[in-house]
């Protein structure tokens, strides 16, 4: 494209300036022949040029040596003009040259500008349809289509933005909302003293309650929740009960995996481990009983996954400060791990070989039973002097701890990064009790404050994370636990109840 530009201003150049080029040309000519004959040459005079019709001799009149003389010297003036004349049209020929060169040159400059406006013209279309696209909007044949493309655009983002509104109104979120309680009860049992301990059997449809009346209940969870139809709360189902299971008060319970069996610990410094069928919620042999402790047992889980059988149990608590692993099928003891200097408050575990546990020494201690010994110890000393742990939680990925503690704190813990996340206060007083959801997006907290609360972890960790109350008991809470599947809960108190929460969706 700019060869041919080029080339037309060249042509036209030669056009303007040809009158010029023959004039020169013709005397230069002239100059030739003139210095080349021995006669005089009648020169031939340019339209517009001077008249020199006194050089022009007639061919009837003689020549004298005079007149030869004079015609000589009138030849070589007119030679001389004839080249002064060249000389004048070359700088006058070099003068328009120039001033073409430097007009092209800016000719040249400006197309050069003009390009590059638009090559940005270009871009900017090109970002403007990608945000087209991006907006939904495509692209279609035509002028008319074209022109339209900004107010589709528009009328498609308006939709989207109605659309997100109304998403946002109806989307389920854990927020705090006065005039409709997030979670309500509706099953409430009542005993004669303080209960404990709570837990649900694996299936979901069935829960166990241990209290300091030493009773033990097993509970079944409603088949049908609706919400609408709990303006009180009811009595549930007790499938099984068992009175004075223990000597003393049940201080906690726990199911193995596969649900066929439940273990309770007291503070008679016994565990029992009793054989369980959940169709029938009866029991399906006597009870195994074991004595290694000699204090009260503050908590007790069974190991999840292959590895340990399912039927591996760990129990811990106060007097000696071990934790103790027991085989329930073959009804022996297998390790006693040491290591903490205060009684130990609660016990976690995960991945099939993994145990946190939480003391009053203010410390998590890690274990590994592949190994097995203690493989890390975390401190809450991290803002003061810390505080007794009361309670240890990990979530399902097995990548972050939650810990509750009697400074009415909470500690959020990275176990991959062997980091504290953050730590805060979510109650008033000790936090006696903490759990994740199945999906581990809340965190669940229960406390002496009479609170149970729920945290929402979906954002960034680091941050202040969002809070809610959703649940209360007449007196402190001891321990709080989320339903297998469903978005509900349990919580113990020591105002001798134990209620059942489910999300007033």
């Amino acid at each position: 494209m700019m060869d041919l530009f080029l080339l037309l201003y060249c042509i036209q150049i030669f056009i303007l300036f040809r009158g010029t080029f023959y004039s020169y040309f013709f005397s230069i000519t002239l100059f030739h022949v003139a210095a080349r004959s021995d006669t005089p040459v009648e020169p031939q005079h340019p339209i517009g040029s001077e008249t020199l019709s006194q050089s022009v001799v007639s061919e009837k009149e003689p020549v004298t040596g005079a007149q030869s003389q004079g015609s000589a010297k009138q030849e070589k003036n007119e030679v001389l003009l004839l080249l002064n004349t060249g000389s004048n049209n070359l700088i006058l020929i070099s003068s328009k040259l120039r001033d073409s060169t430097d007009q092209f040159q800016e000719y040249y400059r400006q197309r050069l500008r003009y390009q590059q406006h638009l090559e940005q013209k270009e871009q900017q279309r090109q970002l403007y349809q990608q945000m087209l696209l991006e907006g939904g909007v495509n692209q279609e044949d035509g002028a008319d289509q074209q022109q339209n493309l900004t107010e589709q655009f528009l009328n498609r983002l308006g939709i989207f933005v109605a659309l997100l509104l109304c998403s946002l109104a109806t989307h389920i979120t854990l927020q705090d909302d006065k005039s409709k309680k997030q979670f309500i009860c509706i099953n409430t049992l009542e005993d004669t003293q303080a209960v404990r301990a709570v837990a649900f059997h694996p299936s979901g449809s069935l829960y166990a309650v241990g209290s300091n009346s030493k009773t033990l209940r097993v509970c079944a969870y409603p088949e049908v929740i609706d919400p609408s139809a709990y303006n009180t709360p009811k009595q549930p189902v007790v499938r099984f009960k068992r009175n004075k299971h223990h000597k003393g008060s049940i201080y906690c319970v726990a199911w193995s995996p596969c649900g066929q069996l439940l273990a309770t610990g007291s503070n008679d410094k016994y565990v029992k481990v009793l054989p369980f069928n959940a169709e029938t919620c009866n029991a399906t042999g006597p009870d195994l009983e074991f004595s290694m402790h000699d204090g009260t047992i503050r908590d007790l889980a069974f190991m999840e996954g292959p590895e340990s059988g399912g039927a591996i149990l760990i129990s811990a608590g106060a007097g000696d400060c071990n934790i103790y692993t027991t085989d329930c099928q073959r009804g022996q003891g297998l390790h006693a791990l040491s290591g903490h200097t205060g009684h130990i408050l609660a016990l976690y575990t995960w991945s099939g070989w993994m145990i946190a546990s939480g003391s009053q020494d203010k410390t998590v201690r890690f274990w590994d039973l592949r190994v097995p010994s203690c493989v890390r110890v975390v401190g809450t000393t991290f803002h003061g002097t810390g505080s007794a742990v009361a309670s240890v939680a990990v979530d399902p990925s097995g990548r972050l701890l939650a810990t509750g503690q009697e400074d009415s704190s909470c500690m959020l813990y990275d176990i991959r990064g062997g980091r504290m996340v953050q730590s805060y206060h979510p109650h008033a007083s000790d936090v006696r009790s903490v759990r994740f959801s199945p999906g581990a997006h809340y965190l669940l907290t229960g406390s002496y404050d009479m609170k149970i609360k729920v945290t929402d972890l979906q954002g960034d960790l680091t941050k202040q994370l969002p809070l809610m109350v959703v649940g209360e008991h007449k007196d402190k809470v001891i321990q709080c636990r989320w339903h297998t599947q469903d978005l509900s809960f349990l919580s113990s108190s020591a105002d001798r109840t134990v209620t059942l929460w489910t999300y007033n969706g």
